[in-house]
């Protein structure tokens, strides 16, 4: 079958043993890659009620049928396993160059399984595979970790000091990118695994080359003409989302925070020199490269997104910029997602101030996070318990409405108070508190594709279940979501319509604004690519049969219905100021 190698690089770490792994035809023609081979491979392969940290759970590496084929922002790697966070499923998604160099080995993923008695990085280049030993490499940062293994004809994944601490919120990185949810790196390094390093000749297999340059040229010309606003990378929204009262402040007791100017995408730019950094081949520039000086000399540091700067500023009353830089580059370092991080934090604070936790931290304290951050990557200390999240905060010291998380995953930025859409699809979410799957945040706060209302009942349950599925699909091709921010589009003259016109359509009739949502291109690529003729609908129902499957594995593991609710703050406790208040 065209777009794709066929098969998987299966690794037993317990055995040494590697084999190769055929996927059947017609699962990738109905799963197509990323997450839906992934979730199709955990739920088929997987044991219920596996320990995620046991040598028995499974970490899939997994491309798309679009990786490396020459179109932009379909390029990244779904990581998938069972979650040692949350004990839900999770697909992590992995930006930069990993995936396509993967692919070049001639396979569509990696399989790793059991534990290694010693550290050691996976090996697939120069048309081999080794297991070797990294014993050397262990205990070192993201960045040295990659400078050790660099190669010019290959890409690296490595996890920092979090994954070989198994810290529940551990992540994975590949050059300045990050799979930040659902601590993938701690399952990374409880089966010792520091790095992965690919790279080889294989060439994707296209149906029609010819016809593929029409959707690849369409997406290109999209991305430079780019109507996300993107001139800080992510951190442009800051302002957009405090003027809209769902700017997560202190803990998310507030939707506003009344000095998120030192802290918006403007202050950021004024206050630090910057580049842009995009993945190969796209012009987005997601990810930000900052200069920032230390005693001793200045350093390129990664720069914060919109989570970043919320999750680790506003959320903890913190408006010091350059502490909230400093403190996301060791997140990254240290290989920590600075959302569960900064939700975690949250909590720890919350508890602190009812006398029932005891840290050197309060809100606004912006100097002490830093020290904090390398005992909870290593374990140490205070942040020994920090290490596994704040769920398991409130469950060891009461307050559960304290941890603002659903199925035990800290939620992101946006406070769903402001969103209803967005709220909904937080609660329903399969892998627990992220804003990814759906992003309706989108069209309720920043009007992209079209705006909607986002304080409103109506039509939401509709629209949540089209961008479920919808997003669900586009993360079998592993599509990024920042790109589909300027991808998934509407006609023309509905942008042109008044917001009281389109939120009318969107609550009113969702099923026929839903049609007005063009993802042409995504489907159209995929079928020139396989020679599968994919249609809206196909395409949309691979969405849903992957989300549904998500939802099956959950419920084999224990979940209900119970947990697809949200943190009872925001159920019985309404903002008391803001564009938000009352709500």
């Amino acid at each position: 079958m065209d777009g794709y190698a066929g098969k998987f690089l299966d690794v037993n770490l317990s055995t040494g043993n590697i084999k190769e792994f055929v996927i059947p035809e017609e699962v990738y023609q109905r799963y197509l890659g990323g997450r839906g081979l992934g979730v199709w491979l955990l739920f088929n392969g997987l044991e219920p009620h596996t320990d995620p940290l046991s040598p028995e759970n499974v970490l899939l590496f997994i491309t798309g049928p679009l990786s490396g084929v020459g179109i932009p922002a379909v390029n990244n790697l779904s990581i998938c396993t069972k979650s040692p966070l949350t004990g839900a499923f999770i697909s992590s998604s992995l930006s930069g160059n990993f995936a396509p160099k993967l692919k070049s080995c001639g396979y569509d993923g990696l399989i790793l399984r059991g534990k290694s008695p010693r550290p050691v990085f996976i090996d697939v280049t120069e048309g081999k595979w080794k297991i070797r030993d990294a014993s050397k490499l262990w205990g070192n940062n993201v960045i040295r970790t990659q400078e050790l293994l660099s190669s010019e004809v290959a890409s690296v994944l490595c996890i920092g000091t979090a994954g070989e601490n198994l810290v529940r919120y551990a992540t994975i990185v590949s050059g300045e990118h990050t799979a930040k949810r659902g601590g993938t790196g701690a399952v990374m390094g409880s089966k010792g695994v520091k790095a992965i390093r690919a790279g080889g000749t294989f060439e994707t297999p296209i149906f029609d080359k010819e016809r593929l340059q029409r959707p690849a040229s369409s997406v290109k010309e999209m991305l430079k003409r780019r109507e996300e606003p993107l001139r800080f990378g992510t951190a442009g929204n800051v302002a957009v989302a405090n003027q809209k009262g769902i700017l997560p402040t202190r803990n998310f007791s507030m939707g506003s925070f009344d000095r998120y100017q030192k802290i918006t995408g403007d202050a950021l730019r004024s206050q630090i020199k910057r580049k842009a950094i995009g993945c190969p081949g796209c012009t987005l520039d997601c990810t930000s490269e900052m200069k920032l000086a230390t005693k001793n000399t200045t350093l390129r540091v990664k720069g914060p997104g919109y989570q970043s700067i919320t999750m680790l500023g506003s959320n903890l009353l913190i408006d010091d910029l350059e502490a909230i830089i400093r403190n996301n580059y060791l997140c990254y370092l240290l290989g920590m997602d600075p959302i569960s991080v900064g939700g975690t934090l949250a909590t720890a604070m919350e508890l602190c101030e009812k006398g029932r936790m005891h840290l050197p931290i309060h809100f606004g304290s912006a100097r002490e996070i830093g020290p904090l951050l390398p005992l909870i990557a290593e374990r140490k200390g205070p942040g020994a318990e920090l290490a596994d999240g704040a769920k398991s905060l409130t469950d060891k010291y009461g307050y559960s409405d304290l941890s603002m998380v659903v199925k035990g995953m800290e939620i992101p930025g946006y406070d769903p108070r402001g969103c209803f859409g967005q709220g909904l699809a937080y609660a329903t979410s399969p892998v627990g508190g992220t804003h990814e799957g759906s992003m309706l945040v989108s069209p309720e706060i920043f009007g992209i594709p079209v705006s909607i209302p986002g304080q409103t009942q109506a039509g939401k349950v509709e629209l949540t279940i089209f961008a479920q599925n919808m997003f669900s699909a586009l993360d079998c091709l592993v599509a990024c979501f920042r790109g589909a921010y300027n991808l998934v589009t509407v006609p023309s003259w509905v942008k042109k319509l008044p917001r009281s016109i389109t939120g009318f359509f969107a609550t009113q009739t969702p099923s026929l604004a839903t049609d007005m949502i063009d993802i042409s291109h995504y489907y159209q690529a995929v079928s020139f690519v396989t020679g599968i003729r994919y249609r809206r609908g196909t395409f949309l129902r691979v969405g849903e049969r992957v989300f549904n499957m998500e939802a099956l594995f959950n419920l084999r593991e224990g979940f209900t219905s119970k947990e697809d609710a949200l943190p009872l703050r925001f159920i019985g406790e309404p903002l008391r100021e803001g564009p938000t208040s009352g709500k």
